[in-house]
């Protein structure tokens, strides 16, 4: 029971609207090492702007299949430590309290520069996620991803193309992607 209460206890801040905006969406993506690897995944993404300012938190989980129709499985590293944390510390409320905390370390960055061209206005955003874990059929491995986002407003939905590589630490093997996302601000 204690676990629970320190959980709900840390996220109700990481919700709360002072001054923060966020961008929650459905993100689709195709990464290939452009001979044969292609892998397809799709999920939830989560940009918390904490102070409605240019810069994001990112956070997301993508599952997919590769090109032999194994499962693969993306999510960021704090996620993961976070639940192993809460998971194999002993039932009190320190070890909640940093494995709640651990869940909620990002994935990357992103920095927003808001652009407008004969009154269309759209958002370019390069991104770095440094700490993306990867579960695929070459077991789990720490990943790296460079982008840019191309965002769309449309009210308060969100349209966005997204252009990036990923790689893992080890071995270092660049893979080109491509993938779009249709989501919502509040």
């Amino acid at each position: 029971m204690k676990k629970y209460i320190c959980i709900v206890l840390l996220i109700i801040p990481f919700f709360t609207k002072a001054q923060s905006t966020f961008e929650l969406s459905l993100y689709g993506k195709a990464i290939s090492d452009i001979h044969t690897d292609l892998t397809y995944s799709m999920g939830p993404s989560l940009e918390w702007q904490p102070r409605s300012g240019n810069l994001g938190l990112n956070y997301s989980l993508r599952f997919g299949n590769d090109e032999a129709n194994k499962f693969v499985f993306q999510c960021p590293i704090g996620v993961f430590t976070g639940l192993l944390a809460v998971a194999c510390l002993d039932d009190d409320i320190l070890g909640s309290f940093v494995g709640a905390a651990l869940c909620f370390i990002p994935e990357g960055i992103t920095f927003n520069i808001n652009q407008e061209n004969n009154g269309m206005f759209f958002t370019i955003a390069p991104y770095i996620n440094p700490l993306l874990l990867d579960f695929s059929k070459d077991g789990v491995r720490p990943l790296i991803e460079l982008g840019t986002k191309i965002k769309i407003p449309m009210g308060r939905a969100i349209a966005a193309i997204d252009f990036s590589v990923q790689s893992k630490y080890d071995p270092q093997v660049i893979k080109p992607s491509i993938g779009a996302s249709i989501g919502w601000k509040f």
